[in-house]
């Protein structure tokens, strides 16, 4: 290799790590519209059960934050590359109609335009009888899947204990 050849290889990753620790330091910008709690308080649970003990108050979702993890080194050699993460949160106010104690479990879903999954998360609660609970959870999803983001799906199912 020439001089010329060794100072042009040189310069290339000199700029590459340069651009590294800029940009790592750097947030990364959230959607603005998902950064307060997207709100829906019209849905219904469709069960053919006219007896069905659940009752649909709210559910919301926001994105909380959007940051870089770090390169990840294990002892085998295995380098795990850094990623770009957003963390979001939901939560869904579910009433139980019944005289039982039940255990509710809520998946919630974060789609695009077309309705195809981007993320998903489960969390489960018990409720008590003839009371209202607020099932909630954090979740964390790759970056460039926050453009995609539309709206959001759940379902929701139950145990009685």
């Amino acid at each position: 290799m020439n001089n010329f050849q060794t100072k042009v290889l040189f310069s290339l990753v000199f700029l590459l790590a340069l651009t590294e620790i800029i940009f790592a330091d750097f947030p990364l910008p959230l959607v603005s519209k998902y950064k307060k709690w997207q709100v829906y308080d019209s849905a219904t649970i469709n069960s053919d059960d006219p007896n069905y003990p659940l009752e649909h108050i709210e559910d919301s979702y926001r994105l909380v934050r959007a940051y870089r993890t770090s390169k990840q080194k294990y002892g085998n050699g295995y380098v795990e590359n850094a990623e770009n993460l957003i963390d979001w949160r939901w939560k869904y106010e579910v009433r139980n109609k019944s005289d039982k104690l039940l255990y509710v479990t809520v998946t919630y879903k974060l789609v695009d335009k077309e309705g195809f999954l981007i993320t998903s998360s489960v969390s489960s609660d018990y409720v008590k009888p003839f009371s209202t609970t607020i099932i909630k959870r954090e979740s964390n999803m790759e970056f460039r899947n926050s453009k995609l983001l539309y709206s959001r799906h759940w379902s929701i199912g139950y145990e009685v204990r």
